[in-house]
């Protein structure tokens, strides 16, 4: 949540909301290894809805990371500034719909240990309990 927050209202630079919405997600539903995929789809099952369908919500996202990836990387390839705007918005917006769901209307995920478990919990649809 302090990532959330940090991104939200401490931060102006439009990488560092990207960074820090990202890392969100990782912490609500991510995990060890293949990152991209499991936070993506989970994020799909978890916000999506007759109006954005899951599939759409992880095709965003998964450009999102891309996005982050290149950050991070020191890709040589040049993110529009634009680009990098957008993407760090809709990563925002999306770290705090999740929040906002899991507090709200998936309050059993947070009795589940991490964001590995609420990982499984939500693509498998495993039933886990609270230490996994």
């Amino acid at each position: 949540m302090r990532k959330i927050v940090s991104a939200s209202n401490d931060r102006i630079n439009s990488e560092d909301i990207l960074l820090d919405s990202v890392t969100a997600w990782e912490n609500l539903v991510g995990g060890e290894g293949e990152n991209t995929f499991k936070v993506t789809a989970a994020l799909g099952l978890l916000l999506g809805n007759k109006d954005e369908y899951p599939r759409m919500i992880q095709d965003r996202c998964k450009k999102i990371y891309i996005t982050r990836s290149r950050l991070i990387h020191g890709s040589s390839q040049k993110i529009k500034m634009n680009r990098l705007y957008d993407d760090s918005e809709d990563a925002l917006k999306y770290a705090k719909r999740a929040l906002k769901k899991i507090l709200c209307e998936r309050r059993d995920l947070l009795r589940l240990k991490d964001g590995e478990t609420r990982v499984r919990s939500l693509i498998l649809g495993e039933i886990a309990e609270g230490n996994g």
